[in-house]
């Protein structure tokens, strides 16, 4: 985690973190266009899913070298990786039919060189990222993560509870818990609205939920400035 710190603040004082993409490449083009040229960028993760063309947006993510953190959906991807790579229906079939991995595996179809790079990519994406050189005027640096790390960031170093923390920070809800020295940006709980406190800002305004969200959109925010920046659907 440091040494992505050193070589970042080598380049810039500022990142752009993106929340949730779910598939919807023309809307991250779109949004990316906003931003700086060079701009350094994170994502949150949930790359992938829902939307129509997933492996767009993680060859995107790989080929400009942007960081990432893992997302509860390359998550369940990668504990389904034999029959993906093998374009096989997995045997967890809510996520395949009920939570967008269908459309991930029409992604692939003809593609099949990327399956396997693709995959190698989810397998090293960390739970977090940790920014620590990049800091606020309250002195506070800057934690990427795809759900909030909240309560349990505490216990990050504790082996004893390696599984909890990472269960915590991909996939839990609702913990607003405020953590001392940390700015903690994450998704994954869409939003009609960005939240952001004192500690933290969620940015999933569920760009994919075409008919679920009020006003679909996929979101970026600078830190430590925290200026926001939203793209419409553009996939629909």
């Amino acid at each position: 985690m440091p040494n992505l710190s050193e070589i970042f603040m080598q380049k810039s004082d500022k990142i752009y973190v993106i929340g949730d993409v779910h598939g919807c490449y023309k809307t991250l083009k779109s949004l990316l266009k906003k931003l700086p040229k060079n701009a350094k960028i994170c994502f949150v993760g949930d790359l992938i899913d829902r939307g129509e063309n997933s492996a767009d947006v993680v060859e995107l993510v790989i080929n400009e070298g942007y960081f990432c953190t893992l997302g509860n959906h390359e998550y369940r991807l990668l504990k389904s990786e034999c029959d993906f790579l093998k374009n096989k229906i997995p045997s967890d079939l809510s996520w395949f039919y009920q939570n967008g991995g269908e459309a991930t595996f029409k992604s692939y179809i003809g593609r099949d060189d990327l399956r396997l790079k693709h995959v190698e990519f989810f397998k090293n994406l960390p739970i977090f990222l940790e920014f620590n050189e990049l800091k606020d005027s309250q002195n506070r640096h800057l934690v990427v993560s795809h759900s909030a790390v909240g309560k349990m960031w505490g216990f990050r170093n504790n082996p004893n509870l390696k599984d909890d923390f990472r269960r915590h920070v991909i996939s839990g809800r609702g913990d607003t818990h405020e953590n001392k020295g940390i700015f903690n940006i994450f998704g994954h709980t869409p939003l009609n609205e960005p939240m952001i406190t004192g500690y933290f800002a969620n940015i999933d305004l569920g760009a994919v939920y075409r008919f679920k969200a009020k006003n679909p959109r996929l979101c970026a925010i600078s830190y430590p400035d925290l200026e926001i920046f939203t793209q419409e659907n553009v996939d629909f």
